[in-house]
């Protein structure tokens, strides 16, 4: 089972229903989230961040930060037993900021 998980106030719980209709998320949607809720599955506070739980409820895998459909579909396909290529690994931390090299410019155009 997919199950989202909206960190969405009193204030913006209403924008949450025309944005899973406008990006066709066809997955029931968890509201009322907290970041507390997110630090007891070690997921930090920022999101976008997504947990993996096997069938017993374990925690199996975490991926801070965006995640792609490839990837999406390649743990998935993992967790169904579909073992083709390398194993997920169990933590992404997608959210750290790739450092500059030196002397390359800071901005872009």
């Amino acid at each position: 089972m997919l199950l989202g998980a909206s960190l969405d106030n009193d204030k913006t719980q209403g924008q949450i229903a025309p944005f899973t209709k406008k990006h066709k998320i066809r997955f029931p949607i968890l509201v009322g989230v907290t970041t507390s809720d997110m630090q007891k599955l070690n997921l930090g506070e920022a999101i976008p961040a997504t947990v993996f739980l096997d069938a017993e409820g374990k925690v199996v895998g975490r991926v801070l930060g965006e995640l792609d459909k490839s990837d999406l579909q390649h743990r998935i396909e993992w967790m169904l037993g579909n073992h083709r290529g390398s194993e997920p690994p169990a933590f992404v931390d997608g959210l750290k900021k790739k450092q500059p090299q030196p002397g390359s410019p800071v901005f872009t155009h």
